[in-house]
Order: C-alpha cells, then sequence, then structure tokens
C-alpha cells in the first residue's frame, strides 16, 4: 500500500525550523513564530508559538477543496504532494487542520521538500491515484 511507503521519522532542530518556515511560506503565512531557545531538563528546545484558532475538525471535503485549490494532489491518507514545487505534506487529518473562519488551518501538519528518490516515490505514488 502507497501508505506504507513513507514513514514518519524525527527531524532535526534545523528541520524542524525548516519546516516551520515551509508553513509559514507556503500554506498558511503567519502561522508560526519563533520565540527561541531554551534548555529544559538538560536538553535543547526550539520554543514557538501559534494563533488560537476556534474551531472544529476539518471535514475530508473541505481538506481535498483546501489542498487541491493549492495545487496539491492526494497521495494516501493525510499525504499531500504538489508536483509544480516539490512540497509534500504530510500528517494533513481532519485533526490537523482546524476548520476555523470558513478555511482549514493547518496545525502540526508535516511539510518538506522532495528530492531525489523521495520525490521520485511520491510522483509514483500520485501517479497510482490510490
Amino acid at each position: 500500500m502507497v501508505s506504507d511507503w513513507f514513514q514518519a521519522r524525527p527531524g532535526s532542530p534545523l528541520q524542524y525550523l525548516e519546516r516551520l518556515e515551509l508553513v509559514n511560506r507556503r500554506l498558511f503565512p503567519g502561522m508560526n513564530r519563533l520565540e527561541g531557545f531554551s534548555e529544559m531538563d538538560g536538553r535543547f528546545v526550539i520554543v514557538t508559538s501559534q494563533p488560537f484558532f476556534a474551531g472544529r475538525d476539518s471535514t475530508h471535503r473541505e481538506i481535498l477543496e483546501w489542498f487541491s485549490s493549492r495545487g496539491f494532489e492526494p497521495v494516501c491518507d493525510g499525504t499531500w504532494f504538489c508536483p509544480d514545487d516539490g512540497l509534500a505534506v504530510f500528517d494533513a487529518g481532519r485533526t490537523n487542520l482546524v476548520f476555523s473562519e470558513g478555511r482549514p488551518v493547518p496545525i502540526d501538519v508535516i511539510p518538506m521538500v522532495a528530492e531525489g528518490r523521495f520525490l521520485s516515490r511520491l510522483e509514483e505514488a500520485v501517479g497510482r491515484k490510490l
């Protein structure tokens, strides 16, 4: 199954910051704000914030319309890919897209720019139209 092709893995601090920037630049301007860096329990932590959005979980149809209108194609449940710029978005299910102010708002989705073999696999997955 296509959903088995892509596994979630923890990101490095740099990848985390790049993903926050991708959300701000490509999905929802102003969503994430870098507040600073700290240490907690002897570990390095990145402190970020997001605005509060009162709403409800988005429906499957609302998610489909929102991503499709931005040039994304469905890959599998909760995963979208934009062939025009190679952006993939993971963990984009109903609970991570809050419907607020007339639109889905992406909360804690995982955007990644696909390159190399990762890009090829996403293109192949979209081609299967599962």
